[in-house]
This record gives structure tokens, sequence and C-alpha cells, in this order.
């Protein structure tokens, strides 16, 4: 079960949702200018596949990951969010899993 403060800011959604996917099509640490040791993130978002590219500190969350796609994407609402070799969407519950655990 999510704490209150997790679950309202989670960005994911549940099965069945109608809600656009994000697709990541790599992660890798790097170092940068910005934040030292980094998550270096290429992704797509929704059908349209509007790709979008930066870097995260290395100690994000996924659930901070899911968030930073929601702010490219510019518009409110649950994503669903895959991950590079995932078969499935990430789960509201893995929203406060260390991103490079992944």
């Amino acid at each position: 079960m999510l704490a209150p403060e997790l679950a309202r800011a989670n960005p994911f959604a549940v099965r069945g949702s109608r809600s656009p996917v994000c697709s990541v099509s790599s992660l890798a640490l790097v170092v940068d200018d910005e934040f030292g040791q980094s998550i270096a993130i290429r992704a797509t978002i929704g059908l349209a596949g509007n790709e979008v590219e930066g870097t995260l500190p290395e100690d994000v969350t996924v659930g901070d990951l899911g968030a930073w796609m929601q702010e490219r994407r510019g518009e409110t609402g649950y994503i669903y969010l895959t991950l590079p070799g995932a078969l499935r969407p990430v789960a509201p519950l893995a929203a406060s899993r260390p991103l490079s655990n992944f």
C-alpha cells in the first residue's frame, strides 16, 4: 500500500487506465556538469514518439523519472512508463525504488 504522500505524487497509471505510454530506450551512468554522477535518459513520449533526452541525479527514484517524463510531456495526468528490457510498465508501488536499481 502506498503512503498518502507517495500516492499523491505517484505519476504512474494503474492497469486498465487510459494513459499515454512513455518508453525509456536507454539509461546510462554518466558524469554531468550539473549533477556530477548522474543518469542519462533517452525516451519517447506517446504514440507519436516524441523523443526526449536529459540527465537526472544518480539518487533519483523511478517516481522522479516518471515526474520528469510528465514535465516533458507538458500535460498533467498519469503515464505508463516502460524501462529498457521490461515487458510491463512500471507499477505504481515501484515509484519509491531507486532508478539505479534498474
